[in-house]
């Protein structure tokens, strides 16, 4: 949590399917592909491609589509997770701890991580049960890591990009900003998430507020359960 908003990047959703008819099963994944690759299909014969230049429109598209090398690099982040978390509502207030838990996996067939976080909070006297789940993975095209998280405490998607991963020391970073509606202005964010080893994991949280100094809001370690 930094100032009302709290956020993380690591990343479970179950492999899903959409049922589609009765006792047929579709993954929506394999839908949308089939529509995208049907659009390109349809623009390249408008163009007069021929069967082999449409063949290669596909394999390239669909290279794109796949999992990379990229998100194999987030494969120690799966698992579950006790978590310890430590923030600081702002530069100069005392640090709050708690406890909680995170369940991390792959889904859409190792494009993505999702994570679901739960803990207990207590907010200026009040407890409350916080739930977040955010999503992390590669964008082939962009040639970067992005993330998203909400909350139970936010209506905002909160959106991370330009992540860059650092394979020395296995930290992963990325950048985001959103519009304080409480505070006003734009304030930028940090994320920045180091393996530190098969059963640890930690990240921190940097916030920027507009006109301010960055500071250290969260910090975040993960222990695998065992």
């Amino acid at each position: 949590m930094c100032g009302k908003h709290t956020l993380s990047h690591t990343i479970t959703f179950h492999r899903g399917n959409t049922m589609i008819g009765k006792g047929t099963r579709v993954s929506a994944l394999s839908l949308t592909a089939f529509m995208l690759m049907a659009g390109l299909a349809v623009q390249a014969r408008a163009q007069g491609a021929n069967d082999e230049q449409e063949q290669q429109m596909m394999a390239e598209w669909i290279k794109l589509g796949s999992p990379s090398e990229h998100h194999q690099k987030l494969d120690p982040y799966v698992g579950s997770w006790d978590v310890k978390l430590t923030m600081w509502m702002s530069p100069d207030a005392p640090a709050q701890t708690t406890v909680g838990a995170s369940e991390v996996a792959w889904i859409l067939d190792g494009r993505f991580l999702h994570e679901d976080f739960a803990c207990t909070m207590d907010l200026g006297g009040q407890t409350h049960e916080f739930k977040g789940m955010g999503l992390l993975g590669y964008d082939n095209a962009e040639e970067e890591y992005v993330s998203m998280w909400v909350d139970n405490m936010n209506t905002m998607l909160m959106i991370f990009d330009d992540g860059e991963y650092d394979e020395q020391t296995r930290t992963l970073t990325l950048e985001g900003e959103y519009d304080d509606p409480v505070a006003g202005g734009e304030t930028e964010m940090t994320s920045v998430s180091r393996v530190v080893s098969d059963d640890e994991l930690h990240l921190e949280l940097y916030s920027k507020p507009k006109d301010g100094e960055k500071y250290k809001c969260m910090e975040m370690v993960y222990t695998r359960q065992q």
